[in-house]
């Protein structure tokens, strides 16, 4: 599975403070797997620490309409 690889690959990204690369896998894993929640999770906690706050709110509402009892959307 591809989106899984560059999942993976976006956690070491994120891990090491590298937020843009981190971004850019987290968006490609979800293309590949829309559906897939903790990608858009990720996302959205990167986006956060890099100061895209526009971008974190369009995470929130996706996960607002598709998934209520995520923790993260209560934390931002």
């Amino acid at each position: 599975q591809v989106a899984t690889l560059y999942f993976g690959r976006g956690k070491c990204h994120l891990a090491q403070n590298n937020y843009t690369e981190a971004v850019k896998d987290f968006s490609r894993a979800i293309i590949l797997e829309p559906r897939q929640i903790k990608y858009y999770q990720y996302r959205l906690e990167t986006n956060f620490l890099a100061g895209n706050f526009a971008d974190t709110s369009q995470d929130i509402e996706f996960l607002l309409k598709n998934d209520k009892k995520s923790v993260p959307i209560h934390y931002y």
